[in-house]
């Protein structure tokens, strides 16, 4: 990307200031009720001459209310480059006139006199002094336009709110140009600088080209350039394309550090007829009801078969440096190859944003095509050949536009599709991660704005949109179906219909890489689950679960093991038997590919290049098969039937003791002295806590009602047990012990009343809770070990027993 404002020529002043300031004369150059406009806090505002003295006049304008202001001339100007006041001679000096210049032809002036008539003169007539200043002018005028960077009409690009945005050029100034653009529904005129200007595509502004010879030289626009060749656009419209050997080489030199960058497409519209942006169902309504995979339709999902890559480390180094991602597996080309990005710190045609090909096959990287600044890359399908990006991102990190690139796995050149734009949103977030995933030959799914939309490429439309969370979905393997995961559950959609077909539960759902279980993921469990049979379903135990959540590619191997994010899971104990992870690495991208974990990391301690670290290995190794045989329950689970525990209930009041002791009797424990595992248990009221309400529609809360507020104080009852060994916790439970911060009440009943209730005097947990069967030692909490891909290979690091 050329820089307008790095290419501004001093003559471009000097043209303003021969405009501004036509021959001098004794009379005043602005009047009581000219209309003028004045420059105040960096803008140009109409306004009204009331009076003027000493180079000096008091204006009416409006700034943001009508107001009066002195300005001084160099803060003054007339409308459409009108001239000022001043005395106009014929050439045989005996006619004189007061007027303003409004209009100038080649032969011509027009006049505006004092009683508002405009008359025409020839040029010739007028006096010699006269005609040698418009003369100086029109050369001015002539050197201004051909050292401007834009012209008239031009298609540029302005940053409006940090946002690039399509304008039209109106008027050139002396560092920069008016122009015509649309914001918010409506079409606006303002003035730009250069800084905030640019071309689109990546074209460069007007200036001189020259041969290598120094003789020629053309005013023309860089458009693009490969190896070989550069393309320019002349004024008039036309385009040429000249040998980059021809050029001279100063051009050429310049021309050599800038990259090949791919042309962005030609805007076209898409049809959005029949669907509806903005009035979509709530997230937390959308599909409920329905039922886990209701009339067994999710079963019949299969999927393709799909080339793994062989075991192994191996390392490649990058030609650019700077924020790698995002990455994508590409498991649809001829042999399985990883696709990722780079953003230089500072975009521009120096430093484009860059897309690489890693073969996992040859273990070789391979350059791909270069994007302008701004854009981001959403997915890639080798089976389309198809690439789609996102453009326009502004404060919110919304888009303004998609476009789609035709691009082969392991290509350099992309070549431009269709660009189009992004229907508005009613909701969107700067948290919200935009993707996309692609559905048979022409179509694609894009996630955005908190939905999903199914765009039909090839004919150019929008099929239909459905609401999801964080813009979070999972395309089966078939591609037939496809999850929006809510806030507290997931919706399965036909593809093709954009119905929905079953509910799960669970605030993140995913298929497995099969297609026959789906992995659902809530806020304090997992769960693997049958497509089959629903209520087939394996609980998922241990690890962290940030480390486990939306987004996370899921594959079962055989049937005892379960890859998830980062978790090798053991079906048969439901427990976490291994971690993956990285050691002195940056993590990049973690999936299982068959029954291989594929791990991709950077060195970010290298700062002159980018070195990218892919390590492939099989799961289960043999680490986790002879941790898995080796370990009995004993060693296992802390918390078990036949072991002793601890209770000091001399403190208790005695329906806790009746309760935990009932508890402790039905888990198979026994009690001891001496035992280090102990359980406590405590029932009491809590400190005062006070709280605001409101009153909605929905009851009362803490949010803004239409009735006036209402606060109470109370001391809320808590109950709450737990099991604790050598001061750490292994598990507990309770309830109460925080007053309700929302409360739906009846006509006739009392709110005070209702939030009493949380004061009762209570020991209802201790007569109907339950210990836990296993509770895990601490140590197995993140599995029996952990497989680290380190600068020099796959590390294993199994928890001593």
């Amino acid at each position: 990307m050329i820089p307008l404002h790095s290419l501004i020529r001093p003559s471009v002043l000097l043209v303003l200031c021969l405009v501004a300031h036509l021959p001098v004369s004794a009379i005043d150059p602005v009047r009581p009720g000219d209309q003028v406009e004045v420059y105040y806090h960096s803008k140009w505002y109409p306004g009204e001459v009331l009076a003027y003295k000493n180079k000096v006049a008091l204006v009416r304008y409006t700034f943001i209310s009508p107001r009066e202001g002195k300005f001084a001339l160099d803060s003054i100007r007339f409308p459409n480059d009108e001239g000022s006041w001043m005395i106009w001679r014929d050439l045989s000096g005996k006619f004189k006139i007061e007027a303003r210049l409004v209009g100038r032809s080649e032969t011509h002036v027009k006049l505006m006199k004092e009683d508002g008539s405009v008359a025409e003169v020839p040029i010739a007539s007028l006096a010699a002094s006269l005609q040698a200043r418009l003369a100086k002018i029109v050369k001015a005028e002539k050197e201004f336009v051909d050292s401007a960077l834009v012209r008239i009409g031009d298609q540029v690009e302005v940053k409006h709110l940090r946002t690039w945005t399509p304008a039209t050029v109106i008027s050139l100034l002396p560092d920069g140009a008016v122009v015509e653009y649309s914001f918010a529904g409506q079409v606006r005129q303002s003035e730009f600088k250069y800084v905030d200007m640019r071309y689109p595509n990546g074209e460069g502004p007007w200036s001189d080209w020259k041969d290598v010879t120094g003789k020629y030289q053309v005013k023309a626009r860089y458009i693009t350039h490969d190896e070989t060749d550069v393309y320019l656009l002349l004024e008039g419209d036309k385009r040429i394309k000249l040998p980059r050997s021809k050029l001279a080489p100063a051009i050429e030199t310049e021309l050599a550090k800038r990259a090949v960058l791919t042309r962005r497409p030609d805007e076209v519209e898409f049809s959005t007829a029949g669907v509806d942006f903005k009035d979509l169902p709530s997230w937390t309504r959308f599909g409920k009801g329905l039922g886990e995979n209701t009339g067994g339709i999710l079963s019949s999902i299969t999927a393709p078969p799909s080339a793994s890559p062989a075991d192994g480390v191996f390392k490649v180094e990058l030609e650019r440096v700077g924020k790698i991602g995002p990455v994508f597996y590409v498991d649809d080309a001829p042999t399985p190859m990883i696709c990722l990005v780079v953003t230089p710190e500072k975009q521009d045609g120096f430093n484009p944003i860059s897309l690489y090909w890693i073969d996992l096959e040859t273990r070789s990287v391979l350059p791909g095509p270069n994007f302008f600044e701004g854009e981001v890359i959403l997915g890639y399908s080798a089976a389309q050949q198809r690439l789609i990006t996102a453009e326009g991102l502004d404060l919110r990190k919304s888009a303004s536009r998609f476009c789609s690139y035709r691009l082969a796995a392991g290509q350099r050149q992309a070549k431009p599709e269709w660009k189009w734009a992004v229907p508005e949103m009613s909701f969107v977030s700067s948290r919200e991660r935009l993707s996309a995933d692609f559905v048979g030959s022409d179509k694609v799914l894009i996630a955005y704005g908190g939905a999903v939309t199914l765009w039909d490429l090839e004919a150019r439309r929008a099929e239909y949109v459905v609401p999801t969370s964080y813009n979070d979905f999972d395309l089966s393997p078939d591609q037939r179906f496809f999850f929006t995961n809510q806030f507290n559950h997931a919706t399965a959609i036909d593809t093709g219909s954009g119905e929905p077909v079953a509910t799960f539960g669970g605030a993140s759902s995913h298929f497995t890489q099969d297609g026959t279980h789906v992995t659902s993921v809530g806020t304090f469990s997992s769960e693997l689950i049958s497509l089959a049979n629903p209520t087939d379903r394996a609980a998922l135990y241990g690890g962290k679960r940030s480390q486990d959540g939306a987004g996370a590619k899921s594959a079962l191997i055989g049937t005892e093991w379960l890859f998830r994010g980062n978790h090798l899971y053991n079906l048969q104990r439901q427990l976490l038997s291994w971690t993956y992870a990285t050691e002195d690495l940056t993590l990049l991208l973690r999936q299982p590919v068959g029954n291989r974990c594929l791990i991709v990391a950077t060195d970010e301690a290298n700062s002159s290049s980018t070195e990218i670290h892919v390590g492939v290995k099989t799961i289960p190794s043999d680490e986790n098969l002879a941790s898995m045989t080796s370990l009995g329950d004993e060693q296992l689970y802390v918390l078990r039937p036949g072991i002793q525990v601890r209770l000091d209930a001399s403190a208790m009041h005695p329906q806790i003791v009746d309760g935990v002791r009932r508890a402790i009797q039905e888990a198979g424990w026994s009690e001891s002295a001496t035992s280090d595992i102990v359980i406590k248990a405590e029932a009491k009221r809590g400190k005062p806590q006070t709280q605001t309400y409101s009153v909605s529609r929905f009851g009362f809360g803490s949010g803004g009602g239409s009735q006036p507020d209402q606060t109470i104080t109370a001391s809320p009852w808590m109950q709450y047990v737990s099991v604790e060994q050598s001061g750490k916790s292994l598990w507990g439970a309770g309830g109460g012990g925080a007053i309700p911060s929302f409360v739906t009440t009846r006509e006739g009943e009392s709110l005070e009343a209702e939030i009493r209730k949380c004061e009762q005097v209570s020991y209802d947990l201790f007569q109907t809770f339950t210990f836990p069967e296993k509770v895990l030692a601490p140590k197995w909490a993140n599995g029996f070990g952990t497989t680290m891909l380190t600068p020099t290979g796959f590390v294993d690091r199994p928890v001593a027993p």
